[in-house]
C-alpha cells in the first residue's frame, strides 16, 4: 500500500510539473503574440477614399472576387472598410 501511495504521489508531482511548464510556455507565447500582432486600434490600411486596387496573391486566391469595400460596417467612423469572404488572398 505504501508503494502504491508513492507511485500516485510521483504521478501527481509529474502532472503538476508538466502543467506548470505548459502554463509558463502559454504566458510566454501570449506575450510574444502581443508584441508581434497589431492591437485592435492599429490601422494597417486606410480605405477612406473608397478606391483601392487589390491583386490576387499568387497561387492562393481561389475566390478572386470575394471582397468589397463596405460603407455600412466600418471602424472608428471611417468611410469604408474592406470586407473579405471565401478563400481570398490579396496584395496591394
Amino acid at each position: 500500500m505504501n508503494n502504491h501511495k508513492s507511485i500516485v504521489a510521483l504521478i501527481l508531482a509529474m502532472l503538476t510539473a508538466a502543467y506548470a511548464v505548459d502554463s509558463d510556455q502559454k504566458v510566454q507565447r501570449s506575450q510574444q503574440d502581443n508584441e508581434l500582432s497589431p492591437t485592435r486600434a492599429d490601422t494597417i490600411e486606410n480605405f477612406d477614399d473608397g478606391m483601392i486596387q487589390l491583386f490576387s496573391y499568387p497561387g492562393e486566391d481561389f475566390d478572386p472576387d470575394a471582397w468589397a469595400l463596405d460603407s455600412t460596417i466600418t471602424f472608428n467612423n471611417s468611410a469604408y472598410s474592406l470586407k473579405l469572404w471565401g478563400n481570398t488572398w490579396k496584395v496591394e
